[in-house]
């Protein structure tokens, strides 16, 4: 019968609270968990406008709340800029990321006083004044002051596919395995 309704447009299910009216039964109990219960029955009674979720009852106030919330059901990029449609995996490259559009410096070089948006950017500055190297990830522009942190780093960019060396049967786990197993190849080096 309901699928009948959808057809005729029919809408025999009415909300007791709002009287807004579904052709389905199952439609009607969710916008009456999403719209009717905790918080969002408290927006609902204010008229303030809320964003429901397709894939669970969560509620939101703000659009944005409700697409950082949505990338967690793709398994995508759960951390949204405020100011542009930039997404992140990792909070903090959110909060480095929204330093461009507020124009925050934090970082101070102790030598020279000039200003930086992010510890990478500040550490790699201060090789001009120490000479220091600086181990370079090949896979991303990340430095590090430490060969040990590098190492670390590079296996966050393994991932399940293997990586075939394209001059041996070998099969690596990481790109970047590979990238040094190939270089064992030629007379080339680092």
């Amino acid at each position: 019968m309901a699928h009948y309704g959808m057809h005729t447009g029919e809408r025999p299910h009415a909300c007791n609270v709002c009287q807004k009216r579904y052709s389905k039964k199952a439609d009607l109990e969710h916008h009456e968990l999403i719209m009717h219960t905790g918080e969002a029955h408290e927006s609902a009674q204010t008229g303030e406008r809320l964003h429901a979720c397709k894939l669970c009852p969560k509620v939101f106030k703000r659009k944005h709340s409700l697409t950082v919330h949505e990338a967690l059901h793709s398994g995508g990029y759960p951390y949204a800029c405020s100011f542009c449609p930039k997404v992140f995996k990792r909070k903090q490259s959110l909060t480095i990321h929204e330093r461009v559009h507020s124009g925050v410096k934090p970082y101070t070089c102790g030598i020279c006083q000039e200003v930086f948006m992010s510890k990478y950017f500040l550490t790699a500055h201060e090789t001009k004044h120490t000479g220091r190297k600086l181990h370079a990830c090949t896979l991303c522009p990340k430095v590090f002051k430490r060969k040990h942190s590098l190492t670390s780093h590079e296996k966050l960019h393994c991932d399940e596919n293997a990586y075939a060396c394209s001059l041996c049967p070998k099969v690596l786990k990481c790109k970047y395995s590979l990238t040094r197993h190939e270089r064992s190849h030629s007379s080339v080096k680092p």
